[in-house]
């Protein structure tokens, strides 16, 4: 059987003081997660692929398009590459209210021709729906500054899948919200994405997390890729440690 084709290769080389992250990645999936410990150089990997920072060597391909390559001293801006980002860190627009935020994603969506970037959301002009989807109706006319954290990562999640994006990055974005909540939010995000077809890159150090949605997993450890594949393969002893932890729980 054939192999899949990659929508994204990258490969990225960087050094910085105690960090060197040397990474060749391939996604495939319609769901990758990038599986590993605090301080392995996953947000960083994210932050080269949609633009905020750039590699000391190395290339990005998204599709067709060249998005990064330090042969040809080539770097395309952020705001150009289609590539969503939302962050542990919401990054909302401060002076604007909660449906102001959103609905200035769905007419970047409105504006965009060409079928490969249309926002997630398809219900188009139907801010309601969308605030109702995140449960974030009861805060449309407030400003980021009046809400709780865990009310702005709702917000940005939501703005995430009203705006046009040919791949969509997840840092870790459900960190803090309860159990009950992050299994919600993430079965709606689900839906909505694989509605459009958005493919997603999510990070996260939690093997629970990482079994509960289908997927590929690719594991990282001190700046590089290590393996690639089946959760239940890649990650088959932190699966087995997590069960014998949750029948200890249990007993």
């Amino acid at each position: 059987m054939a192999e899949p084709t990659a929508f994204l290769r990258a490969v990225l080389r960087h050094r910085v003081p105690g960090f060197e992250l040397d990474a060749q990645i391939a996604l495939t999936h319609s769901w990758t997660w990038l599986f590993g410990p605090s301080g392995a150089g996953k947000t960083t990997l994210l932050r080269m692929l949609c633009g905020l920072e750039r590699p000391q060597a190395g290339s990005i391909i998204l599709g067709r398009e060249q998005l990064t390559d330090t042969l040809r001293n080539f770097q395309k801006p952020s705001c150009e590459r289609g590539i969503g980002l939302v962050m542990q860190e919401p990054l909302l627009f401060p002076h604007w209210t909660v449906a102001q935020n959103l609905l200035f994603a769905m007419e970047q969506t409105s504006r965009t021709s060409g079928k490969e970037m249309t926002g997630a959301f398809d219900e188009r002009g139907k801010l309601d729906v969308l605030m109702e989807r995140f449960r974030i109706g009861h805060i449309a006319k407030k400003k980021p500054v009046e809400i709780s954290g865990g009310e702005k990562q709702r917000v940005a999640l939501a703005r995430a899948v009203a705006a046009p994006a040919k791949l969509l990055l997840l840092d870790e974005p459900l960190t803090g919200l309860d159990a009950t909540l992050r299994e919600e939010l993430m079965t709606t995000l689900r839906s909505l994405l694989a509605r459009r077809g958005t493919p997603v890159l999510a990070v996260t150090h939690d093997v629970g997390e990482v079994f509960s949605v289908p997927g590929e997993v690719m594991t990282m450890e001190e700046g590089r890729i290590v393996e690639q594949g089946p959760a239940k393969i890649v990650l088959a002893k932190q699966r087995e440690q997590l069960l014998q932890k949750l029948r200890g729980d249990e007993a």
